[in-house]
Protein backbone atom coordinates (compact mmCIF):
# COMPACT_ATOMS: atom_id res chain seq x y z
CA UNK A 1 0.00 0.00 0.00
CA UNK A 2 1.13 3.28 -0.43
CA UNK A 3 -0.01 6.62 1.01
CA UNK A 4 0.68 10.19 0.26
CA UNK A 5 2.34 12.43 3.17
CA UNK A 6 1.24 15.61 2.98
CA UNK A 7 4.50 18.43 2.68
CA UNK A 8 4.20 20.95 5.19
CA UNK A 9 7.39 22.48 4.36
CA UNK A 10 10.52 22.08 2.08
CA UNK A 11 13.78 24.17 3.33
CA UNK A 12 17.54 24.92 2.04
CA UNK A 13 19.95 24.22 4.79
CA UNK A 14 22.39 26.48 3.21
CA UNK A 15 20.87 29.35 1.87
CA UNK A 16 23.95 31.03 0.91
CA UNK A 17 24.24 28.51 -1.81
CA UNK A 18 22.25 29.45 -5.35
CA UNK A 19 18.74 28.16 -5.42
CA UNK A 20 19.61 25.56 -7.90
CA UNK A 21 23.03 24.61 -6.80
CA UNK A 22 23.20 20.73 -5.33
CA UNK A 23 22.97 20.80 -1.59
CA UNK A 24 21.27 19.63 1.11
CA UNK A 25 17.38 20.29 2.48
CA UNK A 26 14.92 20.15 5.15
CA UNK A 27 11.41 18.54 4.25
CA UNK A 28 8.58 18.51 7.03
CA UNK A 29 5.87 16.08 6.79
CA UNK A 30 2.94 14.66 8.43
CA UNK A 31 2.67 11.07 8.98
CA UNK A 32 -0.15 9.57 8.17
CA UNK A 33 -3.17 8.14 10.07
CA UNK A 34 -4.78 4.81 9.64
CA UNK A 35 -8.50 4.65 10.27
CA UNK A 36 -8.53 0.93 10.63
CA UNK A 37 -5.39 -0.35 11.72
CA UNK A 38 -7.02 -4.11 12.21
CA UNK A 39 -7.92 -3.75 7.97
CA UNK A 40 -5.27 -5.79 5.50
CA UNK A 41 -4.22 -2.08 4.20
CA UNK A 42 -3.08 -1.47 7.91
CA UNK A 43 0.96 -0.20 7.65
CA UNK A 44 2.16 -1.10 10.87
CA UNK A 45 5.85 -2.10 11.21
CA UNK A 46 8.78 -0.07 9.78
CA UNK A 47 7.93 1.91 6.50
CA UNK A 48 9.69 3.51 3.49
CA UNK A 49 9.23 7.06 2.69
CA UNK A 50 10.55 8.39 -0.51
CA UNK A 51 10.60 11.99 -1.13
CA UNK A 52 10.06 13.06 -5.02
CA UNK A 53 10.86 16.43 -6.52
CA UNK A 54 8.22 16.52 -9.28
CA UNK A 55 9.86 18.86 -11.68
CA UNK A 56 13.00 16.82 -11.71
CA UNK A 57 11.53 13.70 -11.10
CA UNK A 58 14.52 13.31 -8.55
CA UNK A 59 13.79 10.94 -5.22
CA UNK A 60 15.80 10.12 -2.53
CA UNK A 61 14.33 6.95 -0.01
CA UNK A 62 14.51 6.51 3.83
CA UNK A 63 14.35 2.75 4.03
CA UNK A 64 12.41 1.72 7.63
CA UNK A 65 13.31 5.17 8.58
CA UNK A 66 9.67 5.94 10.09
CA UNK A 67 8.21 2.52 12.44
CA UNK A 68 4.53 2.94 12.32
CA UNK A 69 2.62 1.34 15.31
CA UNK A 70 -1.02 1.35 16.84
CA UNK A 71 -0.84 3.65 19.43
CA UNK A 72 -4.27 1.68 21.42
CA UNK A 73 -1.82 -1.51 21.92
CA UNK A 74 0.99 -1.37 24.44
CA UNK A 75 4.51 -0.53 23.34
CA UNK A 76 8.13 -0.54 24.38
CA UNK A 77 9.34 2.68 25.05
CA UNK A 78 13.42 1.67 25.63
CA UNK A 79 15.20 -1.14 27.09
CA UNK A 80 18.27 -1.27 29.57
CA UNK A 81 21.02 -3.57 30.16
CA UNK A 82 24.46 -3.54 31.98
CA UNK A 83 25.85 -2.12 29.13
CA UNK A 84 23.85 0.58 27.99
CA UNK A 85 20.12 1.76 26.89
CA UNK A 86 18.40 2.06 23.80
CA UNK A 87 14.46 2.27 22.04
CA UNK A 88 14.28 -0.97 21.21
CA UNK A 89 17.71 -2.60 21.90
CA UNK A 90 20.55 -3.19 24.54
CA UNK A 91 23.56 -4.90 24.11
CA UNK A 92 24.49 -8.09 27.32
CA UNK A 93 26.84 -10.37 27.39
CA UNK A 94 26.29 -13.96 26.99
CA UNK A 95 28.87 -14.96 29.27
CA UNK A 96 26.98 -14.08 32.58
CA UNK A 97 23.39 -13.55 33.39
CA UNK A 98 22.41 -10.07 33.48
CA UNK A 99 19.55 -8.15 34.80
CA UNK A 100 17.61 -6.25 31.92
CA UNK A 101 14.74 -4.04 31.94
CA UNK A 102 11.91 -3.46 29.01
CA UNK A 103 9.35 -0.97 29.69
CA UNK A 104 6.42 -0.68 28.45
CA UNK A 105 3.77 2.00 27.90
CA UNK A 106 -0.26 1.50 28.11
CA UNK A 107 0.18 -2.52 29.55
CA UNK A 108 -2.67 -3.59 31.78
CA UNK A 109 -2.54 -2.43 35.11
CA UNK A 110 -3.03 -5.35 37.91
CA UNK A 111 -1.76 -7.99 36.36
CA UNK A 112 0.04 -10.95 37.93
CA UNK A 113 3.79 -11.68 36.87
CA UNK A 114 3.12 -15.32 35.93
CA UNK A 115 0.46 -13.97 33.14
CA UNK A 116 3.86 -12.79 31.36
CA UNK A 117 6.62 -14.74 29.45
CA UNK A 118 9.52 -13.46 27.81
CA UNK A 119 10.48 -15.71 25.19
CA UNK A 120 14.84 -14.96 23.38
CA UNK A 121 14.85 -16.67 20.21
CA UNK A 122 11.89 -19.25 20.14
CA UNK A 123 12.41 -20.63 23.47
CA UNK A 124 10.36 -19.31 26.41
CA UNK A 125 12.61 -17.95 29.58
CA UNK A 126 11.68 -16.86 33.45
CA UNK A 127 10.68 -13.11 34.08
CA UNK A 128 11.07 -11.68 37.28
CA UNK A 129 9.17 -8.61 38.15
CA UNK A 130 10.48 -6.05 40.78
Amino acid sequence: ATLDLLVLSVARKHIQKQRYAVQDWSVDVTSPVDADPDDADSMEGAVTVRVIHRVFGAFVELQAGLSMFDDALPQVMSVAGPDGAGQTSAAVPMSVSSEVTITVKKAPAGVASSDFSAVVGSAAVGVTFA
